[in-house]
């Protein structure tokens, strides 16, 4: 009897049913990376993302004023202006005009000069 409940404790361990509905760990849904970066981002303005350091995640609401190159385009808030970096698989099928409010999460690169917002989640509120 010993044997079996020493043999059946570890298997149960190793074979444990997860609870009904629950996500198995490699389970990923479709908005995970957003939900992450939604979480870990600080909404803020354009001149308080100037005083934060490399590599800040930030949420920051303006509007796609002009495209300067293949991926990237300033954004300007009321507090001023910076370069993001929107790849396109970020943009997808977005059709956005100058005039368009977007909210923008991401991180800077205060690497760059003018430094950078490379965005990972484009949303219009």
């Amino acid at each position: 009897m010993n044997k079996r409940i020493l043999i059946a404790a570890p298997v149960a361990l190793f074979w444990s049913i997860a609870a009904p509905g629950a996500p198995t760990p490699h389970q990923l849904s479709d908005n995970a990376p957003q939900a992450a970066a939604e979480q870990e981002a600080h909404r803020t303005t354009i001149a308080r993302a100037k005083q934060m350091e490399d590599g800040a995640s930030v949420k920051i609401q303006g509007v796609l004023e002009q495209k300067l190159g293949e991926d990237i385009y300033r954004l300007r808030d009321d507090s001023g202006t910076l370069n993001a970096v929107i790849p396109g698989t970020v943009l997808g099928d977005a059709s956005i005009a100058a005039t368009d409010q977007v909210i923008v999460t991401g991180a800077l690169d205060k690497k760059q000069e003018p430094f950078r917002l490379r965005v990972s989640y484009l949303e219009k509120p």
